[in-house]
């Protein structure tokens, strides 16, 4: 009988002991935040802000604008609330704290919200990594803007490509219409976009100057076409007075227009 009691009473006063060590007093934010300010190692401090960080991402209560960048950090990390973990968010503007929320934070949409703010591309790849198997979400988001930058890299490379081609037919002379032709094709699967001004213009330019070119040329071969008219009516010519002085002047016309005619007619 006296085992019995000794055992039911036992057993009471353990039950006891753990209920008191439950309800023992919570400490206060404003105690919290006087500890991790008067801490004696970084260890305590770090300790005292995180325990603060915690309580009020899951509580009602705000962090101060005095508490540290960690006690945010754990506050967005613990919060259960999206809409004022949002706003949270809006402080932190390092891709390494942004990194360590869209890792850690408690909600899936604040998780998501920390990723879509990073802006370093390097931070968005290792955080695919990291996510892979732990955060659908995050690692579709990483996935599609590592894609997303690979295209605008590519992009980037092609464009200046066309850029640097458009320069070098516009030095050339006389302008090539095949080659012409090519890069206004390269410039229209492009598509449009802003970063392509250079090359419209530097084409627009090469058209207007191959037209340019193609009007002079049909001059330049009018011309040449009539001097070899006269050339070969000359052994048709009686060589009176008459005729001898048309050929004169004929001869001079030639003459002129020979030193005229482009290196491209001279074999005609």
């Amino acid at each position: 009988m006296k085992s019995l009691l000794m055992i039911l009473f036992g057993k009471r006063d353990k039950e006891s002991q753990v209920d008191a060590q439950d309800k023992k007093p919570t400490v206060g934010l404003h105690t919290l935040r006087q500890s991790a300010r008067d801490a004696a190692s970084t260890a305590e401090r770090e300790a005292c802000e995180r325990e603060l960080g915690v309580r009020l991402g899951q509580g009602e209560d705000e962090p101060a604008e005095a508490d540290g960048p960690q006690v945010w950090l754990h506050a967005l990390c613990a919060a259960t609330d999206k809409d004022r973990a949002a706003v949270w968010l809006e402080r932190i503007g390092d891709n390494a704290d942004l990194e360590q929320v869209a890792l850690t934070a408690r909600l899936t949409d604040v998780r998501l919200m920390a990723a879509e703010r990073i802006d370093a591309i390097d931070v968005i790849g290792l955080l695919a990594q990291k996510v892979r198997d732990k955060d659908r979400g995050v690692y579709r988001y990483c996935q599609d803007r590592l894609k997303q930058h690979a295209e605008q890299v590519q992009r980037a490379a092609q464009v200046e490509e066309l850029h640097e081609a458009a320069r070098q037919l516009l030095a050339a002379r006389p302008i090539s219409s095949g080659r012409l032709y090519e890069l206004r094709k390269r410039l229209k699967d492009l598509a449009e976009g802003a970063d392509l001004a250079e090359s419209q213009a530097l084409l627009q330019a090469a058209g207007q100057y191959e037209l340019e070119e193609a009007s002079w040329l049909r001059s330049q071969e009018k011309q040449a076409t009539v001097a070899r008219q006269r050339l070969a009516t000359i052994n048709e010519l009686a060589f009176g007075p008459t005729g001898l002085e048309t050929v004169r002047g004929w001869l001079a016309e030639l003459d002129t227009v020979a030193d005229s005619a482009p290196a491209c007619l001279a074999a005609g």
